[in-house]
């Protein structure tokens, strides 16, 4: 083996060696204090009650979803579990604010308004989140 050789193998090993140090270090920063969180995605849900319509519409910005053609297409759906009791899940994370619009069986609307939720982690870590769950909502005709 050549002089050459032996200098090209070894400056190889090198940037191998750099390169794997730098990935390493790369991902530790990636999690907080070399804490490495699940990859887990959370349903959030929110129950929604009225008394009297027929179905309901939630609305979380410009994203509007009704329960009688419920969708997995969005970020959240929503779901009739029995008369007037609703499940609105969420997909991609814990929305401040929705409005909850609630029609009659000509689908009339019979009231809109908007609600707060408020959030509460109930399980998992500060570092990495978790389940959370929100008071119901009752939507009053």
């Amino acid at each position: 083996m050549t002089l050459n050789q032996r200098t090209a193998g070894a400056a190889s090993r090198a940037s191998a060696v750099v390169a794997a140090v730098g990935i390493a270090l790369g991902l530790a920063a990636c999690t907080p204090f070399g804490v490495a969180c699940p990859a887990v995605a959370y349903i959030y849900s929110v129950d929604v009650t009225t008394d009297g319509a027929t179905s309901i519409e939630a609305c979380v910005a410009d994203e509007c979803v009704t329960s009688l053609a419920p969708s997995l297409d969005g970020i959240f759906t929503v779901s009739q579990s029995a008369p007037g009791e609703y499940s609105v899940d969420f997909f991609a994370g814990t929305p401040d604010t929705v409005t909850v619009a609630a029609f009659d069986a000509a689908g009339v609307e019979l009231v809109r308004d908007d609600f707060a939720l408020e959030w509460t982690r109930t399980g998992g870590s500060e570092q990495c989140g978790g389940p959370a769950s929100t008071p119901g909502i009752t939507l009053e005709l």
